[in-house]
């Protein structure tokens, strides 16, 4: 696992002695690579082969989120399966992002937390480890994930057929997360939007012309996953390339978030 050797051996090392947590819960930036991680851990577990397919085992249950928060129906229904019948040793649960679970769902998925099958193994993943429910911390076994170094980057896109230019754009773009660069690598359509939106902010700062940047912020706004790649790339841009990026970012911030809470109103 690149990069994250420390993590990986100390799983690995749980499997071998016999002390698998009940609960884990893989921390660090989106797109490090903890839910790939996650993936080959519950397949070391289990036993499975490269080729195996995750999805179509019954004794993994995996829980994306829809971009915004876990829904107590997604939760009810993989809890539900903790308790049936398990072809295998262990039941193996997945669940991405884990601290966007609405209250419902929280509720219905701490129930099942608190009252522990000894064969399920929850292997949950956070972004955001200050949201994480403290119940959840408290149960669990954390692993802290950190970004990788430009020399691990390098190594790692060196499996890449990508020409120099391509290669440097990307790397400064994922600012040491792997799977932010594999997403460039193999989303043409992902890649072209951020080719865009560096752009945009160029002109935008270039110009000064801030009334066009809010415009543009807020119709972005509407896609929300959108305008959370756009910011994150104002702040790589802020740190990376030129400081005077950083200029009006915290309001940008604050401009996304009251979008966002009015139209969940």
């Amino acid at each position: 696992m690149l990069g994250h050797q420390k993590q990986y051996g100390a799983l690995k090392n749980d499997l071998k002695v016999g002390s698998l947590a009940h609960t884990y819960l893989f921390s660090g930036p989106k797109g490090i690579g903890k839910f790939t991680l996650a993936k080959e851990f519950a397949r070391e577990i289990l036993g499975l082969a490269k080729e195996n397919l995750l999805e179509s085992n019954i004794d993994i249950s995996i829980v994306c989120d829809n971009g915004d928060s876990l829904k107590i129906e997604e939760i009810k229904k993989v809890c539900a399966s903790a308790v049936l019948s398990i072809q295998e040793k262990y039941k193996i649960i997945l669940i991405k992002n884990i601290e966007r679970l609405t209250n419902e769902a929280a509720n219905a998925f701490l129930k099942t937390l608190e009252e522990p099958n000894q064969r399920v193994i929850f292997i949950l993943t956070t972004s955001d480890f200050q949201k994480v429910l403290d119940t959840i911390k408290s149960r669990a076994r954390i692993l802290n994930f950190q970004i990788l170094s430009n020399e691990e980057m390098k190594n790692f896109a060196q499996d890449f057929n990508l020409e120099e230019k391509l290669l440097k754009k990307y790397l400064f773009w994922s600012a040491g997360r792997p799977g932010k660069f594999f997403k460039f690598a193999h989303d043409e359509e992902y890649a072209s939007l951020y080719f865009e939106m560096e752009e945009k902010l160029k002109k935008f700062f270039e110009n000064k012309n801030l009334s066009s940047l809010w415009m543009y912020l807020e119709e972005l706004s509407k896609e929300k996953a959108d305008v959370l790649e756009f910011l994150e790339l104002w702040e790589i841009l802020a740190k990376e390339k030129n400081p005077k990026f950083g200029h009006f970012l915290y309001e940008a911030k604050i401009r996304v978030q009251g979008n966002v809470n009015t139209r969940l109103l």
